[in-house]
């Protein structure tokens, strides 16, 4: 099947970049805005991406479908895609890239399966396309190959394997190694600012953990704007662990800390703080919440 249309569902931050990416390379790239955000909408205008209003008008107008969306939304946009299916007697190939559990990625296939239509699992990883890094897509399922059509400049596809769920558990796996580690340190580090031991802990990790804490240091003033959606991927990354027969626990209580630090930005005055300054400015402002 020739793939020459493409709908992103939704064009935020990095479904905006995948569509201007995929619009250098020819291929016509719209999206359903009826509903979406102010900011969703300019997004969408500024890369050039197209408006067909509903989802019943995006299964019926591309070839395939791109869901990038918060992990809490993906089951619903399956859900909502294969209904337009049924509506439109349309099939476009769904492909779902969310940070989600292996088994929500499969009963989304079992939705849009259930349609008549086809389903790839999926996962983005590295930066918005655009820049110096190239963005991978990873990608399992039936067919899966068939994908590597929309490769551009900026975008790697790279397949591995037929069994839906496998692109969904490199995708947990490697967000709790970067979302895990970066929450525990922002605890560790909140408890030394309230023990009042935050510069002595500090000298020790210069000296001794210098590159992990540097590391550390340099992504904490990011976690603030992602820290619901951190939330709700701990929480798919507990479920896939959970169905392994391994502890969630560790899991859940990072999601639980990402939901401190959101809650903690929306109910301090001077919240939008928290969007600026450096690693220890953020601890220092958490440490007095």
């Amino acid at each position: 099947m020739a793939l020459g249309s493409v709908g992103i569902l939704s064009p935020g931050e990095m479904g905006a970049a995948v569509g201007r990416s995929l619009l250098s390379k020819g291929y016509t790239v719209v999206a359903a805005l009826n509903g979406r955000s102010e900011r969703t909408r300019t997004l969408a205008a500024r890369h050039g991406i197209g408006n067909v209003g509903s989802i019943d008008q995006l299964v019926r107008q591309c070839d395939v479908i791109l869901s990038i969306l918060a992990p809490s939304a993906a089951s619903v946009a399956a859900q909502q895609v294969s209904a337009a299916m049924r509506a439109t007697a349309a099939r476009p190939l769904f492909v779902d890239c969310n940070s989600i559990a292996p088994q929500t990625a499969r009963k989304a296939a079992d939705s849009v399966s259930a349609a008549g239509g086809r389903f790839l699992d999926a996962a983005f990883i590295g930066p918005p396309p655009g820049g110096t890094v190239a963005t991978r897509l990873y990608v399992a399922g039936p067919d899966a190959t068939e994908l590597r059509a929309l490769e551009t400049d900026h975008i790697e596809i790279r397949v591995l394997g037929a069994d839906p769920g496998l692109a969904s558990a490199l995708r947990i796996c490697y967000s709790a190694f970067g979302e895990g580690l970066l929450a525990v340190a922002a605890e560790l580090l909140v408890a030394a600012e309230r023990f009042g031991i935050e510069q002595s802990l500090r000298a020790e990790l210069l000296e001794n953990r210098g590159t992990a804490y540097e590391w550390f240091m340099r992504l904490l003033p990011s976690i603030t704007a992602r820290a619901q959606r951190s939330a709700r991927e701990m929480e798919e990354v507990a479920l896939a662990i959970e169905a392994l027969g391994l502890t969630p626990k560790p899991f859940q209580g990072v999601a639980d800390l990402y939901r401190w630090i959101a809650e903690a930005q929306s109910t301090r005055p001077g919240s939008s703080d928290f969007d600026s300054g450096s690693g220890r400015e953020l601890i220092q402002r958490l440490g007095q919440v």
